[in-house]
């Protein structure tokens, strides 16, 4: 009987212990990701100004250009 309740407690704090190693990896890949995702923000932030500011950039030079036309028509 004493042997029984031993061997089940025993088998019992194992898997205590293997959940607690699995919690582990999960809070290690939990962070993982959340590096990633602040990494990918970051970038896509950084493409939609990039973008936005050759949008600008062209739109500018297209002014500039009829400007020019006009100038040189009148």
């Amino acid at each position: 009987d004493l042997d029984d309740v031993k061997a089940t407690m025993a088998h019992n704090i194992e898997r205590v212990m293997e959940r607690g190693e699995r919690l582990d990896v999960l809070v290690n890949k939990t962070d993982a990701l959340t590096n990633a995702s602040t990494m990918f923000r970051r970038t896509t932030r950084q493409v939609r100004n990039e973008s936005w500011w050759r949008a600008k950039k062209t739109q500018l030079l297209a002014g500039a250009g009829v400007v020019m036309l006009l100038i040189l028509y009148v």
